[in-house]
């Protein structure tokens, strides 16, 4: 969780809100992650942010347009590999069967 502009936000991952980051991507959560040994690009961290940020103890997510805005005031702000390891932590929290090795 984390606050902007007074209010307070969390990434939320599902499989529904991931097949639409993968579909903007055109590639697989799994595969962008590995590709990119964690580190993703400012594209990624959009989608991430753009499909599947809410605001705190809200059912509903963000429009896109603003959550996308809120990433990148938040990479400006705090700097992008923490905007990056946000995306990439809670995604092993909420997806952890995405990071099961055989």
């Amino acid at each position: 969780m984390f606050e902007h502009k007074g209010k307070k936000y969390e990434l939320a991952f599902n499989i529904g809100r991931l097949k639409l980051v993968e579909s903007q991507m055109k590639t697989s959560v799994v595969a962008d992650i590995v590709a990119t040994n964690g580190a993703l690009s400012l594209s990624s961290l959009e989608a991430y942010f753009g499909y599947c940020l809410k605001e705190a103890g809200s059912n509903d997510f963000v429009p896109r347009e603003k959550a996308v805005e809120i990433a990148e005031a938040l990479m400006e702000e705090k700097g992008y590999m923490a905007v990056n390891n946000m995306v990439v932590t809670k995604l092993t929290k909420d997806m952890p069967f995405l990071f099961r090795t055989a």
